[in-house]
């Protein structure tokens, strides 16, 4: 069980953000804390249950969403394993030291469009890894 909701549309960020030149689509992800605007690969953990359910309910639109959940949250993962975290929407920002955020005294919304790399969130990579790995064992095959 989970308490959170999946963006159903990509989100426009600001011409020359990290998102915006990174190319980055909303669509699939989900919004773990609405308070905060943070963006999570929580899909990609339930993914695999959702295809399932597609299979068992014969429902080909389940298993596109599993498809788009999974999907989605690779878009920030590299070769390294390091992955973008906390990913800004809105003008709320996470004051934690960073090189990417603003000064704390800074304009607000230079905030938007950011996302943390630097963190090297190897758990992201993990879900997607364990993810990936229930569908090969699964015979899905995109």
């Amino acid at each position: 069980m989970s308490l959170t909701y999946m963006v159903s549309w990509d989100i426009p960020t600001p011409e020359g953000s990290d998102l915006f030149n990174h190319a980055f689509r909303a669509t699939g992800w989900m919004m773990v804390s609405p308070q905060n605007q943070c963006m999570d690969c929580l899909g990609a953990i339930e993914a695999p249950a959702t295809w399932r359910m597609g299979v068992y309910w014969k429902d080909r639109r389940l298993q596109d969403l599993a498809k788009l959940r999974f999907s989605s949250g690779c878009q920030l993962l590299d070769e390294e394993g390091a992955s973008g975290e906390n990913i800004q929407l809105t003008n709320f920002g996470n004051l934690l030291d960073d090189h990417r955020h603003p000064p704390r005294d800074s304009d607000a919304a230079k905030f938007r469009g950011v996302y943390r790399d630097s963190w090297e969130m190897l758990w992201m990579t993990a879900i997607h890894m364990k993810a990936g790995c229930e569908f090969m064992l699964m015979g899905v095959d995109w």
